[in-house]
């Protein structure tokens, strides 16, 4: 759909990372649009980036970063799957390697 498009595009605006990740948490809420699948991507990214963004866990309904990119993988065919699926790979082996004595 063309608005929930053009809220994502004003969505990613935000200079503020938590400004941002409210504003793709609402967009992500809708699961029947394309644009939920990519605001899913980008707040699995977003959640990523802990030494900008430190605090942002507290963002309310945020979710770990894993299970965004999950969401991603699992939707119909999208531009996202690939770097959400390599994301994903890259957070699993860091947290092996964190696991690693």
């Amino acid at each position: 759909m063309m608005a929930d498009n053009l809220q994502m595009a004003l969505a990613k605006l935000h200079r503020n990372p938590y400004d941002r990740a409210e504003a793709m948490i609402a967009i992500a809420a809708d699961e029947r649009t394309d644009a939920a699948i990519e605001a899913n991507y980008e707040l699995g990214r977003i959640s990523m980036q802990t030494a900008q963004t430190p605090m942002i866990s507290l963002v309310e309904n945020m979710k770990v970063s894993e299970e965004y990119f999950e969401i991603v993988i699992a939707a119909p065919p999208n531009p996202w799957q690939e770097r959400a699926g390599d994301n994903l790979k890259w957070l699993r082996s860091a947290s092996a390697r964190k696991k690693e004595p």
